[in-house]
């Protein structure tokens, strides 16, 4: 069995005619248990005359440092009961000394003398001083009840440790669903924040492809533009070359028809004047037939003659 054990006995001194007197150790038992609650058992000795009475202490498994708290609490306890009894135990020895160095009253001597050689401070038997009833030693009284007290006391501080154990024990469950709650939120919420995340990093995978797409197709338009303004270009010197040469060609046809048009232009006189001095006096002369210029004297009768000399 783990844990430690501290050992303290009770003495009972009975008077003749009842049992025999023994005694009874109590053993605090702390560590690990299986039992659910305080538990105790009796457990007799081999010669017959003590009775052990084992308590267990129940290991707490969320709060260690209570457990360790409340067992060091009783072993300094129980270290204070041994103190006390080592302390009994050199008084006896003090007063053992002391009777060797004085001779005087025998009888007194030799009962304290058989006193001080039991552990507990009684005879074991009615006939071991003599025949009359035992004599109880009042210290031996004194200390079997503060025992006694003692033990009640480490039982009521036990009973006390282990509802106060219960009752931390009920509030670690509670904190630790509340915690275990917390973290299935916790833990839900951080899927849904990755998965918001894997989402956008798949449209920002998405939205940079198409970015490279749409840079080359503005790439490739580029090229086409510059494509289509060496092509304009080109147009616009072979434009500008037709345009010349229509110019010139044009300038050519314009510059003979001027050099015609004052024949055409007299032509165009002599038949307009001619017919007109017929119709109006027999005197006008007719138009020469070498092609020189009259003027008719009928002139200044036409009212539509707006030519200039030549």
């Amino acid at each position: 069995m783990n844990g430690t054990r501290n050992w303290c006995t009770l003495v009972d001194v009975h008077p003749e005619g009842q049992t025999e007197a023994g005694r009874k150790t109590y053993a605090v038992v702390s560590g690990c248990s299986t039992s659910h609650a305080l538990a105790s058992e009796l457990v007799e000795s081999n010669d017959g005359h003590e009775e052990i009475i084992k308590v267990y202490l129940k290991g707490k498994s969320g709060d260690k440092m209570i457990h360790e708290k409340n067992i060091n609490q009783l072993k300094s306890e129980v270290q204070y009961i041994q103190e006390a009894r080592n302390c009994l135990q050199k008084l006896r020895e003090d007063i053992s000394s002391k009777l060797e160095r004085d001779p005087g009253e025998p009888h007194r001597r030799q009962e304290l003398q058989v006193v001080l050689e039991k552990p507990n401070g009684f005879s074991p038997s009615p006939w071991t001083l003599y025949s009359g009833p035992p004599e109880v030693d009042p210290d031996a009284e004194g200390d079997a009840g503060s025992l006694r007290r003692t033990v009640r006391d480490l039982l009521a501080k036990l009973q006390e440790a282990e509802r106060q154990q219960q009752s931390d024990r009920v509030s670690f469950e509670a904190t630790v669903s509340r915690c275990q709650r917390e973290a299935e939120q916790s833990h839900a919420a951080l899927r849904r924040a990755e998965d918001r995340a894997g989402q956008r990093e798949t449209e920002v995978w998405e939205l940079q492809r198409r970015l490279l797409e749409m840079q080359t197709e503005h790439q490739a338009l580029l090229a086409k533009v510059r494509e289509g303004e060496t092509a304009l270009e080109e147009l616009r010197s072979q434009s500008a070359d037709c345009r010349a040469e229509q110019g010139s060609d044009r300038l050519e046809s314009v510059l003979g028809e001027q050099s015609s048009f004052p024949k055409h232009l007299r032509g165009l006189r002599n038949k307009l004047c001619f017919p007109a001095c017929s119709g109006l006096s027999s005197s006008c002369p007719k138009p020469p037939s070498d092609g020189k210029r009259v003027t008719p004297p009928c002139r200044a009768r036409l009212p539509f003659w707006g030519g200039r000399n030549a």
